[in-house]
């Protein structure tokens, strides 16, 4: 009798830990494959852009809005071009610039810093969440309009928001901390459990 519960109370335990190693590791492969895909958007637009402005095929900040939306496949439809990831990536593609000098550099440089100028100018906030974004806005409205109360009800979203992100981020972390760990150990587990189903 009490053999059995120990059985039943392990092969749960082995489920419940299979389950949690498989949760994690499949976790940290969509991670891991939403960062290369980053990384790849990236990489492609600052080819893209810096061959495109060596060839003068770029002639204005639109274009460059247009690269950058084809390389995110960003449909005209959405309502704004996050402008602070664009600025970021211009900054990339300007100390690559920089490292490796051409005969047009100044000319090119030029062009770079407009375009970076631009982007910050049309959408200071545009990097942050749209809650927060938004609040913000409404705290420059209100304090243009010299509204005190209404700013500082809107302060205190602002920080309330902040701190439900902070968490969040704590949380997702935490995740990411265990998830290799957890996959190593579901490998060894599922390795020892495959040996021993063809000694029994």
């Amino acid at each position: 009798m009490i053999e059995k519960i120990l059985e039943n109370d392990t092969n749960q335990l082995v489920f419940f830990l299979f389950a949690s190693i498989t949760y994690g590791s499949l976790l940290f492969v969509f991670l891991i494959k939403i960062k290369n895909r980053k990384e790849n958007e990236e990489k492609r637009f600052i080819k893209l852009l810096s061959n495109g402005i060596k060839n003068k095929m770029i002639d204005s900040f639109s274009d460059v809005e247009d690269i950058y939306k084809g390389v995110c496949k960003i449909n005209n439809s959405d309502n704004e071009t996050d402008k602070s990831k664009l600025a970021k990536w211009l900054r990339e593609l300007l100390l690559n610039l920089i490292e490796n000098k051409t005969d047009n550099y100044l000319e090119v440089k030029k062009s770079i810093v407009s375009f970076i100028k631009k982007a910050e100018t049309e959408s200071p906030h545009s990097g942050l969440p749209e809650l927060e974004r938004n609040i913000i806005r409404d705290i420059e409205n209100y304090t243009n309009l010299k509204n005190t109360e209404s700013t500082k009800q809107k302060l205190n979203e602002l920080v309330a928001a902040i701190q439900a992100r902070t968490e969040s981020i704590k949380k997702l972390q935490g995740i990411t901390k265990w998830s290799v760990p957890l996959s190593i150990v579901g490998l060894i587990l599922t390795l020892i459990f495959g040996i021993l189903s063809f000694i029994k």
